[in-house]
């Protein structure tokens, strides 16, 4: 597996002697490669939990935009309303009122006397408002300070929770999965289209792209570990080394399974 990924990363031209392994052996690859994308978040969790500052950004937009309401204050540690509000953040809701709890997502839920993890109707954890240092709050306001204040006790708290680490893990993995996929069929066609060099059969072009899109992914991770998006340069990096290696080959033996 590594020596499949070392060489496609550094010798593109000679994972043309990969084209007969079996689909097992692809199907692994193409399953192994995506937990490159989970490296980034692995490696800040041993420096620290706290939340980037993209997401506690995003976190604060949320509240101050939809996360407001009339009849909903806390008042020394106690939560009176007589109205509901709900604002989706990430994979995450802010509830006010179960009736308006996401069974698809984890809820942050705040109630009579603190906040508490909903997922799929079972409570995970609960912390009160005055362990988190939020004993006052009117729902209804807008000053920049009482949102940032709102929004750092929530950062507290998501900070706190192990299932958010596994949920990100998971999340990233998945969506790189997908992603991964895609560019390979993308590319796959591709190579079909404009690069007719060696007459290759579209099942040995997808598997030359499984190992070639391997650059595509750790672009992609390099992205994740410097909080910078690529964007096209990602997809340019797989279409170069596809052209490189199809250039590259000579004569490929088509037979076999």
């Amino acid at each position: 597996m590594f020596k499949r990924l070392l060489t496609s990363l550094t010798r593109p031209p000679q994972t043309a002697i990969f084209i007969k392994d079996s689909w097992w052996r692809i199907i692994g690859y193409i399953l192994f490669v995506p937990f490159l994308l989970t490296l980034p978040l692995i490696l800040r969790s041993f420096v620290t939990n706290d939340m980037s500052n993209e997401r506690y950004q995003t976190l604060i937009d949320t509240i101050s935009e939809d996360f407001r309401s009339d009849g909903i204050v806390i008042t020394d540690g106690i939560l009176s309303s007589t109205a509901s509000i709900s604002a989706p953040f990430d994979y995450m809701t802010l509830v006010v009122g179960r009736e308006n709890l996401d069974p698809t997502l984890i809820n942050i839920l705040f109630e009579e006397t603190g906040i508490v993890m909903v997922l799929s109707n079972v409570e995970l954890s609960r912390v009160s408002y005055e362990e988190l240092e939020l004993l006052n709050h009117d729902f209804s306001s807008t000053d920049l300070n009482e949102i940032k204040t709102l929004s750092f006790a929530v950062k507290r708290y998501i900070e706190s929770q192990d299932i958010l680490f596994m949920t990100d893990f998971m999340t990233t993995y998945f969506f790189g999965l997908f992603d991964y996929l895609f560019y390979i069929l993308i590319l796959s066609l591709l190579s079909m289209m404009f690069m007719m060099k060696a007459n290759i059969p579209l099942k040995f072009r997808f598997k030359l792209s499984v190992y070639l899109t391997t650059i595509v992914v750790v672009l992609e991770m390099i992205g994740l570990l410097f909080s910078t998006d690529l964007g096209f340069l990602t997809f340019l990096g797989g279409y170069i080394y596809h052209l490189w290696a199809y250039r590259s080959i000579k004569i490929i033996e088509t037979g076999g399974k």
